[in-house]
């Protein structure tokens, strides 16, 4: 969006409206000239400021989304060369740092754009963010937020997903499998399928080996096309 412009006449403005067939001349006097200038300072001014406002907090969101997509390219290699003697614990405490960055910047977003567009992407981002620097209670909390008050939200499954991942990280597993049994009831092709992943895993994790195979299967008749078909086949 770019400021609007108003050209300005040097002579005074004139207009001639038809009326019963004659030609009238009507002159705007100065006075009205000058309220009128004023008026459209102002419309311009806040148009202006609406511009410039729209623009910080756009800016301090894709600052954001900046650290959280590094720390996502650090943590990914960091789990893969896991096994690597070579890798330490700088490696970790680096992408949690940009982590932490992420978080900070989306927190703005929060604090002075409360009413901008992109508050239930920075309470996304802030929660997937807490989750990977371990801090599962607040992480849960924005993600909770982020569903009370943003329930027709293009991130409200994946929110739940993610709290789900909370609970069970904060020993909360039966709300967790609560959580993820509800997003596979829903059929949601991604989360769904994630969520009966995650079901398996947690069955596996408590050695109930029939339970994690039926959640398996089951997973697989409900998503047939999921990618994660590798994963589900036992």
């Amino acid at each position: 969006m770019g400021p609007l412009q108003q050209r300005r006449e040097s002579k005074p403005f004139r207009y001639r409206p038809l009326s019963h067939g004659r030609c009238r001349t009507t002159t705007v006097s100065a006075d009205s000239r000058w309220r009128f200038g004023r008026v459209w300072h102002g419309l311009v001014l806040g148009l202006l400021v609406a511009v410039l406002s729209s623009c910080v907090y756009f800016n301090t969101f894709y600052n954001a989304e900046k650290h959280f997509r590094g720390a996502e390219k650090k943590r990914t290699k960091y789990e893969r060369e896991l096994g690597n003697r070579s890798v330490n614990q700088s490696a970790r405490r680096t992408y949690e740092g940009l982590y932490e960055k992420a978080v900070r910047k989306a927190s703005l977003v929060l604090d002075k754009h409360r009413e901008s567009d992109l508050v239930d992407d920075a309470m996304f981002l802030i929660g997937r963010a807490l989750y990977w620097k371990r801090d599962y209670q607040y992480a849960s909390r924005s993600l909770q937020d982020l569903e009370d008050n943003f329930p027709n939200s293009e991130f409200l499954d994946q929110a739940r997903y993610w709290r789900a991942l909370c609970l069970d990280e904060l020993s909360q597993p039966e709300e967790a499998r609560a959580l993820f049994r509800s997003l596979m009831s829903d059929r949601r092709p991604i989360v769904g399928a994630l969520s009966g992943l995650r079901l398996g895993e947690m069955s596996e994790r408590d050695e109930d080996w029939n339970s994690a195979i039926q959640q398996y299967r089951s997973t697989l008749e409900a998503f047939p096309r999921t990618k994660l078909r590798s994963q589900l086949w036992l």
